[in-house]
Formats: structure tokens, C-alpha cells, sequence
């Protein structure tokens, strides 16, 4: 073979291994590349935001009444006519003063009569009873004028009686709330003259189930929102011993400081008694996903970057959004790509600042 010949197989041998090292060199590099890619594919980012746990107090929520500390429907004890009315509807008056005054009408006349026969009897009685140790009257006849004494005096206080309660006066400080005569009408025996309450305190009327009850203490504080949007604080004062029959709640009364008039009774009002604080987080209930197991919880990642699902339990609700137990203090929560990453993938993360609650 000559020469020139074997130059060109020599120099097409050599481009052909050329080439094929070149191709072994490309695959070895993909080959080696490949788990590199796979990862730079896996690492998805997420956004995440750092937060930790607040004492948050929980509240047992029940709907009520707000009632005045003490009301009374003042009654006539005797008949009669109302002579004067010395106070009028939503007039206040203190303790012991007059609110109404019954007729004299003929009772000074009949408690001089009294006087009078309870003299009579007195001075009977004495002779009789002088005589009977003489043995000179019947020891029954002492007996009579000793009964005779003790009605004319029996008939005295009677009379005396009608007398002393011929004005009506107030109980304790308070409001006249509705009067229900006028000057001139004629009463009997327990006629109702009007309606008397005291709203220096007010007393909040709630019914606490019975499967919350021990929740419940005395002395215990509570927060009173008012029908009119007025937000008070108040004090358990008492809890009945014994369940409704019917409805199977238990009486709770708490009570209002209301010296200064400015809460009216008989609203209706939403008492909230806090029963137990626990440490927890706010969320957004964007945020909430669900495990294979259909539990709720949220997605964090630790401080490997890699994602970790944690159940949590929902103990608080606001308009703005939730409050969670079940994450650790401090949790680096996903806000953003949750949906796309699973527990325990590898992630990479964009940290945002926290929103205040």
C-alpha cells in the first residue's frame, strides 16, 4: 500500500475516535449532570413567613338580659283613697321617702274611740282584779275583763297600724319606672301602686349550658356587650345551684357598675367569659391544607428548607382569620405554594414580612 493511503486511514481513524470521545464525553457529563437537574427542578419556591405564638384567650359566648340589681312593685297594706302622689315616673327618690299618701279619712276620729275604750278596759280590769283578791268577784269575771282589755288594745294598734301606713314610702334609693294610680283613686289591700327599681347596678341574666358549667367561677370576670354597642366588664356574683328543667342551663348573673344612669335595664346583651388562654397562631384560612388523612393543618418549612405538615385545631375564629394550635413557637409558615409542595420536599423559600394582627 503506499503511503498517501495510509495517511488517510491513519487521519480518518483519528477523526473517528475523535468524534467518539467527544461523544463519551458529552453522555459521561449528562449522566453526571442529571441528578443536579433533577434537583434544581425539585427546589420549587415558596414564599414563607415567620411567626410566633400569642397568648390568646378563649371565651365561652352566650346570649342574655341585663335586669336592674333590684326592682319592687310597691303595694298598699291597708284600704283607702290616695290622698297626694310625691313623685312621678322616672323621678328618682331616696330611701324612706314618701312616694304616696292614703287618706286620713275617719281614723283620727276611731283612734280617739280606741284610746278611750282601752281606758275603760284598764280601769275595769283593776277593779276586777282588786276584787278578785277580796274574793269578792268570780275569778271568771276577771278573766272576762281581762279579755275585754286585751281586745280594746288589739283594736288600738290596730287603728294605729292603718295609720302608720297610710304613707307609702320608697324601699331603697331608686326610679320610679311606671306608676299605676293617680291622686283620688280608691285602693284595697295589696292594690299595686307602682313599679320601683334600682339601676345603680344593673344585674346581666345568663344561661350557661350545662356541658360548660364548670367553666364557670364566682368572681370570675366577664365582658357584657350591650345591644346598643356598649362594652362594660363585670363580675360573676352567682351561679345557680340547680339546672333549668327545661332548657338544662344554669342561672349566671354577673353584675354591672352603674352608678352614673347610663345603662338602661331590660336589654338584651352577649356575655363572653373567659375560661382558659392557650398559645397559638393567626392565620389566613387560605393557608389551612389537608393531609392524606383528611386532617387540617398547615405547611412550614424547617431549617433545612424542606416542608413539614403539622395538624392544628381551630380555637379561635375572627373576621380577619384564625387562630391555630398544633405549630411549634416558632413557625416559618408557607403563605405562598403551599398547594404545589409536599411533606418533606425540599424547598426554596422567599421570606415576607409579617402582617399585624
Amino acid at each position: 500500500m503506499k503511503k498517501p493511503h495510509i495517511i488517510a486511514i491513519a487521519m480518518t481513524a483519528i477523526i473517528v475516535l475523535w468524534m467518539a470521545s467527544g461523544m463519551l464525553f458529552s453522555a459521561e457529563s449528562e449522566t453526571n449532570s442529571a441528578p443536579a437537574k433533577r434537583e434544581a427542578q425539585a427546589k420549587m419556591l415558596v414564599q414563607v413567613e415567620d411567626k410566633q405564638a400569642q397568648v390568646v384567650f378563649l371565651y365561652l359566648t352566650v346570649q342574655g338580659q341585663v335586669e336592674p340589681n333590684r326592682q319592687v312593685i310597691l303595694r298598699s297594706d291597708i284600704k283607702g283613697r290616695i290622698a297626694a302622689l310625691h313623685a312621678e315616673e322616672g323621678q328618682s327618690i331616696e330611701a324612706g321617702e314618701r312616694f304616696a299618701t292614703l287618706a286620713l279619712e275617719d281614723r283620727e276620729i276611731r283612734l280617739e274611740r280606741q284610746k278611750a275604750q282601752l281606758k275603760s278596759r284598764q280601769e275595769t280590769y283593776k277593779r276586777t282584779q282588786t276584787l278578785s283578791k277580796d274574793n269578792l268577784q268570780s275569778k271568771s269575771m276577771l278573766e272576762e275583763a281581762y279579755a275585754q282589755l286585751k281586745a280594746a288594745e288589739a283594736d288600738l294598734a290596730q287603728i294605729e297600724f292603718e295609720i302608720e301606713k297610710l304613707e307609702i314610702n320608697a324601699p331603697f334609693s331608686g326610679t320610679v319606672d311606671r306608676r299605676m294610680v293617680e291622686q283620688g283613686s280608691y285602693v284595697t289591700e295589696s292594690t299595686e301602686i307602682a313599679r320601683f327599681v334600682d339601676n345603680t347596678s344593673l344585674k346581666v341574666i345568663a344561661p350557661v349550658a350545662q356541658q360548660n358549667i364548670q367553666q364557670v367561677s364566682i368572681g370570675g370576670t366577664a365582658e357584657v356587650r350591650l345591644a346598643t354597642g356598649q362594652v362594660k366588664e363585670g363580675k360573676i356574683t352567682y351561679i345557680s345551684p340547680l339546672a333549668n328543667q327545661g332548657t338544662r342551663t344554669f342561672r349566671v348573673e354577673i353584675m354591672l357598675d352603674n352608678r352614673d344612669q347610663s345603662l338602661p335595664a331590660g336589654m338584651s346583651a352577649e356575655i363572653k367569659i373567659p375560661v382558659k388562654e392557650v398559645n397559638a397562631h393567626f392565620v389566613s384560612p387560605a393557608i389551612l391544607a389537608l393531609s392524606t388523612d383528611g386532617d387540617i393543618g398547615v405547611k412550614i418549612t424547617n431549617e433545612n428548607n424542606e416542608v413539614e405538615f403539622h395538624s392544628v385545631t381551630i380555637v379561635k375564629s375572627e373576621t380577619a382569620g384564625l387562630w391555630v394550635t398544633g405549630l411549634p413557637q416558632t413557625a416559618r409558615i408557607i403563605t405562598v405554594g403551599q398547594g404545589f409542595v409536599d411533606d418533606g420536599t425540599k424547598v426554596e423559600i422567599q421570606i415576607t414580612s409579617a402582617k399585624s394582627e
